[in-house]
């Protein structure tokens, strides 16, 4: 109240117009994140330090048969992961998280609907808050119908190759290998004379 019996209002205001369009700007592009990751045709999860899954997107949950990726341990994964390819994976991971390092790999992981191991290259990076390390995101394509090409190709060549040496010893001949840089090994047949 003022002396002479009057009152004064005061009236403070700010301007939030900016805070609030990086607010808005920040819910858009976490919903961007969010849609991307979930509609992906790869798998996408992030871990904690301490290697719990945070966040796996619904490719990934759907391969192996899981509502929500809570139910993702260390453990699981022994279920998942060919036998053969376990121990390797399990070393990488384990540096990995050891060194605070990123990984590639690739392992046979068994899908829930079919039963049978596919093929999938791994990659993985460390993620850090505010300079600390606090896990890891990674992703996972299947490549499993390049793998099964390479090493039906790779049969193919032995079993071509297998079959001109036959031929060649066959007529007194032999076959010998040549390697040519950036090229790979070529063939070069010998005839008798």
């Amino acid at each position: 109240m003022l002396p002479d019996g009057t009152t004064m209002q005061l009236a403070v205001t700010r301007d939030v117009t900016g805070q609030k369009g990086a607010e808005a700007s920040a819910i858009e592009s976490e919903f961007r994140f969010h849609t991307l990751a979930e509609e992906a045709p790869l798998w996408i999860w992030l871990t904690d330090k301490a290697g719990k899954v945070k966040y796996a997107n619904k490719a990934m949950l759907a391969w192996l048969g899981f509502q929500q990726h809570t139910a993702i341990s260390r453990e699981v994964w022994s279920t998942f992961v060919h036998v053969a390819d376990q121990h390797l994976l399990a070393k990488i991971v384990q540096q990995a998280y050891e060194n605070k390092a990123a990984y590639n790999i690739e392992c046979r992981v068994r899908s829930c609907h079919t039963q049978e191991y596919e093929w999938f290259a791994f990659t993985t990076v460390p993620r850090h808050i505010n300079g600390l390390f606090d896990g890891f995101v990674g992703t996972a394509s299947n490549i499993d119908m390049q793998k099964r090409s390479v090493e039906a190709l790779e049969f193919r060549v032995q079993q071509r190759t297998r079959e001109l040496h036959e031929a060649n010893a066959a007529h007194g001949g032999s076959i010998e290998a040549e390697g040519v840089p950036g090229q790979g090994a070529l063939f070069k047949v010998i005839l008798p004379a």
